[in-house]
């Protein structure tokens, strides 16, 4: 007998015996009848055995009529998010997914469903904030009809208003600000949505929150004001702003060590122009000019803020951490462009460091310290890097570990310029 002949009892009872939902599926779509007789049945499956993948779907895509459905198989759990089949929305549920995906409509269908206006994007971002991130001023006032507070607040203590602020939504931000938002919440850092603006460089929220009443010299429970804020991120422009309109800087010199280490140059200039001493030392004595021969590459700007440091008379002796000066830490982080900088602006590439508490030159250091790096050794001794000095509190000679080089040509390279065990001298 032919299938569709069979009546439609039968037709159910086989979809009901299948174990797979794929199958239920390919036998649904096979006609029209099949699919009108046995839809309903697909969808509990998949709200009985697969989370609701179905709803998840519907509210990705904007299928109202795919969500109904799927809201009618009565879901087990509408807040749960489903299986982990898409790395972006991993651990989003429908609501969530429609607020993302800028579906009002269907934001209002599983509200009005049984969905939690209360509940979370992965755990942390509120469905309000996450609209706001978005500026879906539709989506926000849905969310705010059906009971949510502007007033929540995140896994990070954030509001709605300090993620309207950190996507640079201006219209989200009057949206929420005229409906009683709190211009002065902090979130866990204690930071303000002006604060929040300063971070992310976003010069249109700076002017816009002033304008609105934010207090520029509002300080968080650590000191940190919003000025603090955008010049310890590198924006400078907002900075200046924020200078112009008289706003007191804190905590000066380690903002200028953070500049030179992470290679915000005008926000160093700027420093530089407010008085901040360029020697200044910070923790385990270390000079903004240390900080960039260690940390700041020059794909980060390292040899401008170098450049710029010494332009300004930064000493090149001084010892900061492990009693390091700023050539050994180059030579060691294998920054040879900076190392070569260094030495054409007169570094000693003989001096010596009481690295661990044991003497060492640069040249030691790059041929037998953990970071071997031969580009910079034979760096070094063509600037000039006796290769006789004995290193460490055993008097070591560079020397010592020749079966341990690559190739010939360091070897060679150091007995070419006068290496000799019996000719060596302490670098103390």
């Amino acid at each position: 007998m032919p299938l569709l002949a069979l009546p439609n009892e039968l037709l159910l009872h086989i979809a009901q015996n299948l174990s797979v939902q794929e199958d239920i599926s390919v036998l649904c779509q096979a006609n029209r009848r099949l699919y009108d007789l046995l839809q309903d049945y697909l969808y509990w499956y998949n709200a009985q055995h697969d989370k609701s993948s179905a709803l998840v779907f519907g509210a990705l895509r904007g299928l109202r009529a795919v969500v109904e459905k799927s809201l009618r198989a009565k879901p087990l759990d509408i807040d749960a998010p489903p299986l982990p089949t898409s790395r972006r929305y991993m651990g989003h549920n429908a609501v969530c997914i429609a607020i993302n995906r800028q579906h009002p409509d269907l934001v209002e269908l599983l509200l009005s469903n049984g969905a939690s206006i209360h509940g979370h994007c992965r755990g942390k971002v509120t469905y309000l904030g996450t609209a706001a991130q978005h500026g879906n001023l539709k989506t926000m006032q849905v969310l705010l009809d059906r009971g949510a507070s502007i007033h929540a607040t995140d896994g990070n203590g954030m509001t709605a208003l300090h993620h309207a602020v950190a996507w640079n939504h201006l219209a989200s931000v009057d949206f929420l600000l005229d409906r009683g938002a709190d211009i002065t919440a902090m979130e866990y850092l204690g930071q303000t949505p002006l604060c929040k603006a300063a971070l992310h460089g976003n010069m249109d929220c700076i002017q816009h929150l002033i304008k609105r009443g934010a207090s520029a010299e509002l300080q968080s429970p650590t000191g940190r004001r919003a000025l603090y804020i955008a010049m310890g991120s590198g924006h400078a422009e907002i900075s200046q702003l924020l200078l112009d309109r008289g706003v007191i800087l804190e905590k000066r010199e380690e903002l200028f060590h953070r500049a030179a280490q992470y290679g915000y140059l005008a926000c160093l200039e700027m420093l530089l122009k407010l008085g901040v001493p360029v020697d200044c030392k910070g923790e385990n004595n270390t000079t903004a000019l240390y900080y960039a021969a260690s940390d700041c590459t020059p794909s980060d700007g390292g040899l401008d803020i170098i450049t710029r440091l010494l332009d300004a008379g930064a000493d090149m002796n001084i010892r900061s951490f492990h009693d390091r000066t700023p050539l050994f830490a180059a030579a060691l982080r294998g920054q040879k462009s900076v190392a070569k900088l260094l030495l054409d602006r007169g570094a000693d590439p003989n001096a010596y460091v009481l690295y661990a508490g044991e003497p060492q030159t640069a040249l030691w250091g790059v041929l037998n310290g953990d970071m071997r790096n031969w580009d910079i050794a034979e760096l070094l001794l063509e600037r000039g890097a006796n290769p006789n000095l004995l290193c460490t509190l055993q008097n070591q000679h560079p020397l010592v570990h020749p079966k341990e080089y690559p190739d010939d040509h360091m070897l060679q390279l150091m007995l070419s310029k006068g290496a000799d065990m019996s000719r060596g001298i302490p670098c103390t």
